[in-house]
């Protein structure tokens, strides 16, 4: 069985999930954006013994994107993305993090596996199904897992998506 745990990232407030398939402690880690320090996420990891499979970033921006580096250095894994994603992740300009205030421009190192539109992934006996859907940016995409359903930007819970960014 499947189960969720949501943290926030940081300084920008974006939210970060972890996937837990709770008989097996190996797990999804989606958006960990943030920046200079994942320590609530690192920590929950370790304190749990999970093993983190994949990363999903359902899309470029930089407080999506923050911490994949760094929670790469302590915690390989695969990292799973549109390819409108891997080229913005490795362009501050593109990934908008040049543009803001609060931290230095993110260029990401880590090298993405590239889903497209429809395409299917395993963990465990569940599925996953993703769902190229441009729009907020050029890489966004949802993705299903169980009953989970993860659209990133792309739907914002009492507030409207914005469309008018770079790209």
């Amino acid at each position: 069985m499947l189960y969720l745990h949501k943290l926030e990232n940081s300084p920008i407030p974006s939210n970060c999930y972890v996937v837990i398939d709770e008989e097996t402690g190996r797990c999804i880690v989606v958006d960990p954006g943030s920046y200079d320090d994942n320590q609530h996420l690192e920590e929950y990891i370790t304190k749990n013994k999970f093993t983190i499979i994949f990363v999903v970033l359902t899309h470029e921006h930089f407080d999506h994107i923050a911490g994949i580096d760094k929670l790469y250095s302590k915690f390989p894994f695969e990292l799973i993305c549109t390819k409108e994603t891997a080229i913005g992740i490795s362009n501050s300009r593109r990934n908008l993090s040049f543009f803001n205030d609060l931290m230095l421009p993110v260029v990401i190192n880590t090298t993405p596996s590239i889903v497209m539109d429809s395409c299917q992934l395993l963990f465990k006996n569940e599925t996953l199904t993703f769902y190229h859907t441009p729009g907020h940016s050029p890489g966004s995409m949802c993705f299903i897992i169980d009953q989970y359903f993860f659209s990133g930007d792309t739907l914002l819970h009492a507030y409207n998506t914005r469309l008018n960014l770079p790209g």
